[in-house]
């Protein structure tokens, strides 16, 4: 596919449905964002406060790291995907170590 000159775009423009989406989408996709930020600036206060919750993210986070490693791994004994992709494997067992001993070492902060 070459570079498009002006004559080829005014000759066959694009739809209106594929621009429509194309904006519903980007609209979306950053409300979608705008949310997941705002929560996740509220939970990092309440982070802060409650031991239990973080301990409760960071497993979380442990669990989530770890099903999708182990989907991957299932992948490649099944056959449908390459043996090289397990190459990364070391990558989240070190975030699923890192969460699980930050989850175990959370302590409540000191009164003041």
């Amino acid at each position: 596919m070459g570079a498009q000159t002006l004559a080829s775009i005014v000759a066959n423009p694009i739809p209106w449905g594929t621009i429509t989406a194309v904006v519903l989408g980007v609209f979306i996709s950053c409300a979608l964002l705008g949310w997941v930020m705002w929560r996740v600036a509220k939970d990092s206060e309440r982070m802060e406060r409650d031991p239990k919750f973080r301990a409760r993210k960071l497993l979380g986070g442990a669990i989530l790291y770890g099903v999708s490693l182990t989907y991957a791994v299932l992948l490649v004994v099944t056959g449908r995907a390459p043996v090289w992709c397990l190459a990364f494997s070391p990558i989240p067992l070190c975030y699923i170590w890192v969460y699980l001993k930050a989850a175990r070492d959370a302590k409540a902060p000191p009164k003041s």
